[in-house]
């Protein structure tokens, strides 16, 4: 448990950080005035600071969101109640930003690199993805930190606190005598 609240504040607080205001400041580009969401994103970082701005917004955005969810995933035991807490740890951190004052982006590359750090768990990452497409095509929710949100809830009441119970005794790293103990 401690273990998870750890990787969920330093995921948050890696979160917090904006990599397009840093990125964008060392292009010596303005995507904040520029922009008419007044939001340091990856978009904006490709739109109003060019392709290498973007670019680098993007990996460094994705990483932040990989890094604590990945690493927590492949500890000892993670436990299946704080995943969730974990997964959305950086999303929210770059939605409410503590370095900035709480105004951030709309955390969508964040959030695919939240996704990514649940590798090899396919199955949760494949019903946040279903979730956050529905969502942000068919039903239309705005603002996109909405969006965001309401793509979490979902996917943990859908798959059970946020894990779902196959491909969580499948594909995290636990030892096979507890697998076999959950099992029967």
């Amino acid at each position: 448990m401690l273990t998870g609240l750890f990787f969920a504040v330093s995921g948050y607080l890696l979160g917090s950080i904006l990599f397009a205001s840093i990125i964008s400041k060392l292009f010596h580009k303005d995507i904040i005035s520029k922009s008419p969401d007044k939001n340091y994103g990856t978009a904006n970082a490709f739109r109003y600071g060019g392709v290498l701005c973007g670019a680098l917004t993007l990996l460094c955005d994705m990483g932040k969101g990989f890094l604590p969810v990945f690493i927590y995933m492949h500890t000892e035991n993670p436990s299946e109640v704080m995943l969730p807490i974990v997964l959305v740890a950086p999303v929210i951190g770059h939605i409410l930003p503590i370095f900035s004052k709480f105004k951030g982006g709309k955390a969508i590359a964040v959030t695919f690199g939240s996704l990514a750090g649940m590798w090899p768990n396919w199955t949760t990452v494949l019903t946040l993805c279903f979730f956050f497409i529905l969502f942000m095509t068919l039903i239309k929710i705005t603002p996109h930190c909405y969006c965001t949100i309401i793509t979490y809830c979902c996917t943990t009441l859908v798959c059970e606190g946020g894990v779902d119970r196959y491909a969580y005794d499948n594909y995290c790293l636990l030892d096979k005598d507890a697998q076999r103990s959950r099992r029967t």
